[in-house]
């Protein structure tokens, strides 16, 4: 991998264009490519050669008491329990039971039926995410999208069908229209919102789709016809979004605040740790040096350009914490200039020791 490929990949806008960090790197090979190299000079060789990994695991070693296998085994067990993987799973099974006890008593099957109660089980089960400030924007999109999408559909069969049964050939032609739109939403649209696009489209097929299903095949349990079916629509993604909401708070709401707090100070941790192994290799580097700078490079940039969009959700969280969401995008800008330029001296100090 060039230096320019990953500066272009994992660094911000800081300054430092391509063509002058290919430039800088030329003249770097011509004044160290007239330098002869130091161990054959001196007549030494290594027989054991450093490895820049192993000299990094070092660093991060914990110097710290160890603890008994019986310790570490209900540390471990407590850690697996209580972690933000857990509970999430937790909060998971309990919303989908919850909703889903309506359905498994006699007195009240029919109801679940009829109305469609699995539409607010599976709603729930999509809403549900394992942070508040996420939950809350993906609901609010979620609730929009299924409103709007119920209009469409309700448009779409009023103009179809009128007060009939509906007719394939007209419902064909005034469902184009609406679809070429729905995908335009689906593929132009960003990520962040795309949850919207995909409730506006289900919701306006299944508000044709059953009302086309009960004018010509009337059964037990049809929603009913347009508007009937779009209320039940809207009170089912509520009573899903009103679920997740509660399972969230309980036994408290996870935090994105503190999540990405504690992610960007691992982060500065590591950045810390490979300034180390720059400082302890600088005159007599390893030869992987080079590729474990880019590793560990490459997997920071990822993780920074993954939560670089979601820390700006954390407006919607109720936090008292001094860390907002303009501090932390600062933070998080920060340690991909930093990412970016230990990576640079390590990869300078491979090339000075290799002679380029």
């Amino acid at each position: 991998m060039s230096i320019n490929h990953f500066h272009i990949v994992c660094s911000p806008e800081d300054g430092v264009t391509a063509a002058d960090l290919g430039d800088s790197l030329t003249r770097i090979s011509t004044v160290t490519s007239l330098r002869p190299n130091f161990q054959a000079r001196s007549g030494t060789t290594n027989p054991k050669p450093k490895s820049a990994r192993a000299e990094l695991v070092s660093i991060r070693a914990p110097n710290g008491r160890k603890r008994s296998p019986g310790g570490r085994a209900v540390l471990a067990i407590t850690n697996w329990l209580g972690n933000e993987e857990s509970m999430f799973a937790l909060r998971m099974v309990v919303v989908t039971i919850g909703l889903s006890v309506p359905a498994v008593f006699m007195s009240s099957a029919g109801f679940f039926y009829r109305n469609r109660g699995l539409w607010a089980v599976i709603m729930a089960q999509l809403t549900l995410v394992p942070y508040t400030a996420e939950l809350l924007f993906g609901s609010l999109i979620r609730v929009f999208g299924t409103i709007v999408g119920g209009v469409i559909g309700m448009v779409v069969w009023y103009i179809g069908a009128g007060n009939g049964p509906g007719n394939l050939y007209s419902l064909a032609a005034i469902f184009a229209p609406a679809i070429v739109l729905m995908i335009w939403c689906h593929l132009f649209t960003s990520p962040a919102v795309m949850p919207a696009g995909i409730m506006m489209g289900a919701t306006a097929f299944l508000l044709a789709g059953y009302s086309w299903s009960d004018t010509q095949i009337p059964q037990y349990g049809t929603p009913g016809v347009g508007y009937a079916v779009f209320w039940r629509r809207v009170v089912t993604v509520l009573v899903g979004i009103a679920g997740a909401l509660i399972v969230i708070f309980i036994p408290k709401p996870p935090s994105a605040n503190c999540h990405y707090r504690h992610l960007l100070s691992d982060i500065l941790v590591n950045i810390g740790d490979r300034y180390a192994l720059f400082a302890s290799s600088w005159k007599d580097p390893a030869p992987d040096l080079r590729q474990v700078a880019e590793e560990e490079a490459l997997a920071i940039g990822e993780i920074l350009l993954t939560i670089s969009g979601p820390i700006k959700l954390i407006v919607f969280e109720f936090s008292s914490s001094n860390f907002d969401t303009r501090t932390l995008a600062l933070v998080c800008n920060q340690c991909m200039i930093l990412n970016h330029n230990i990576t640079l001296r390590l990869q300078y100090t491979s090339r000075f020791s290799q002679g380029e």
